[in-house]
């Protein structure tokens, strides 16, 4: 296969027809636009046999910007018009994370219908067709779509992201047509110069909701426990630095009340609740069956956000269910504030609760259940449930 090209001087911007692209927004073109204006257009813009443009979209726009209605080009026969896809050096416009899922997809549409001996060919034609110094995402996106390997490292190497990377945009791309709030951020990703938030902190984002997802189909362990411990993960009514969601799956409060919790007629119940959400844990404590009666305030060393207190403590609650199942000895009874580190990882307890709570109950007597535990939990007669719990 051999691919031809023919220098034309201008043709009618009219005339040019703009197909399927991985860009569907060429942004800001008025720099570039004063750049042709100064110096004249150094590379034309690439059309195939049919008028279809190939690469050159973004100094199309330029022209029309200034309100000339001819351009210069060079008209070429290529496999693909997407495959010569590209875009400007100096002012160029980095590829949306929609973009660079679109270029894999047609990556491996592309792969499928022909033989990598052809990306020989390809590579020596383009090569010679386009200015490297300028064109390098071009020479690459056409030299290295049939290379063999997985797509997403031909991509990767296309779009200038690691195979990881593009991996995770693929799930992010898929997440956000079903989480809203994963298409603001992607939104909001595509539109910072300095890409914020990262695509890393959404696809942990993705990954949270997706645990949170497997939860669902995830029964609460079989038996009746004697000792229940909880910490819920509470939903913010507002977002930012510091909030739940940047860490990890929250639950509205009316899917927290509708848990069926594994214990007996006769329990005790310590919840966790921040004090903002005081009202709260007292209604879930309730429809879970317990009778409020007294509680423990943990001061952490460090301390924390608030809208009107920045806060420093957080409450242990203690409600019964039925007749409970008594009261600790005197000798065992905790005092009722304790003072403990506080762990670099969102919302994790501190170890000495399980101290506290054995002593007052002991852990060869009574069964213990945490329910949405943290990763790596492992204690005698404890048994750990939550998304992080292994």
């Amino acid at each position: 296969m051999t691919l031809t090209s023919e220098i034309i001087e201008e043709i009618k911007i009219s005339d040019i027809t703009i197909g399927e692209r991985f860009r569907k927004d060429v942004g800001d073109v008025s720099s570039l636009a004063a750049s042709i204006q100064n110096i004249g257009l150094l590379h034309p813009v690439v059309i195939d046999e049919t008028n279809k443009l190939i690469a050159g979209r973004r100094r199309l726009a330029a022209f029309e910007y200034l309100g000339k209605d001819q351009i210069p080009f060079y008209r070429v026969n290529i496999l693909n018009a997407l495959k010569g896809e590209y875009d400007e050096n100096v002012e160029r416009k980095d590829f949306t994370v929609d973009e660079i899922v679109a270029i894999k997809k047609e990556v491996e549409k592309s792969r499928k219908g022909h033989a990598p001996s052809i990306a020989e060919e390809v590579r020596e034609e383009v090569n010679n067709l386009l200015d490297t110094k300028v064109a390098d995402s071009a020479t690459l996106s056409s030299s290295t779509i049939f290379e063999p390997g997985p797509s997403a490292v031909v991509t990767g190497k296309i779009a200038g992201f690691s195979s990881d990377t593009v991996k995770k945009m693929e799930l992010i791309v898929m997440a956000a047509k079903i989480y809203p709030d994963i298409q603001k951020a992607l939104e909001e990703h595509n539109n910072s110069p300095e890409g914020k938030p990262t695509i890393d902190k959404i696809y942990d984002d993705v990954r949270r909701k997706q645990k949170r997802e497997d939860k669902k189909d995830s029964p609460l362990p079989q038996g009746q426990f004697d000792i229940i411990l909880a910490d819920p993960p509470w939903h913010y009514d507002y977002e930012g630095r510091g909030t739940p969601t940047q860490h990890y799956a929250t639950m509205t409060l009316e899917d927290i009340k509708k848990m069926k919790l594994p214990t007996g007629d006769d329990a005790v119940l310590f919840l966790w609740s921040p004090q903002t959400f005081l009202k709260d844990a007292l209604a879930v404590m309730e429809s879970w069956g317990f009778k409020y009666v007294t509680g423990a305030v943990w001061v952490k060393d460090k301390i924390g956000m608030g809208m009107y207190f920045r806060l420093k403590h957080e409450l242990l609650l203690l409600g019964i269910k039925g007749k409970g199942i008594g009261t600790p000895e005197a000798p065992d009874r905790p005092e009722s504030v304790f003072v403990a580190e506080r762990s670099s990882k969102h919302s994790e307890k501190p170890s000495v609760v399980y101290e506290i709570l054995e002593r007052m109950y002991p852990v060869d007597t009574y069964k213990f259940i945490e329910l949405f535990a943290r990763d790596n939990q492992s204690r005698p007669g404890w048994t750990f449930w939550g998304d992080e719990a292994k």
